[in-house]
């Protein structure tokens, strides 16, 4: 999964939910990549950051810790386990994996481009 903890300050058109004294906050992206991720599926589901605490807690029997993940809604339904799962492919880039492995570090501050 990719998932930003920032939003950015970009203005968002719906207002946050209000679920405790703190809210949720500003609506994030998260990309879901897996094989068995539903393939281009966009999920509507209001999620939080411990709704991926619960989809694990879910999926593997464990008990919540009792923070956000009590009462958060798994991420759960953006997966189907009942398929094969697809086969990877990869996708044609402008550099090589090589490329990354051994480009030396520029120094400069991250960010500043």
């Amino acid at each position: 999964m990719v998932v930003w903890d920032d939003w950015g300050g970009f203005y968002d058109h719906v207002a946050p939910p209000q679920l405790d004294y703190t809210g949720l906050g500003f609506r994030v992206p998260m990309i879901v990549v897996s094989p068995y991720a539903k393939a281009a599926y966009v999920s509507h589901t209001q999620y939080e950051f411990g709704s991926i605490l619960k989809f694990v807690e879910d999926t593997f029997g464990l008990g919540s810790l009792g923070t956000s993940d009590s009462r958060a809604t798994s991420i759960g339904d953006v997966f189907n386990f009942k398929s094969r799962g697809r086969k990877f492919k990869p996708i044609e880039a402008e550099f090589s994996k090589s490329y990354f492995l051994h480009e030396k570090p520029s120094n400069m501050p991250v960010d500043t481009n």
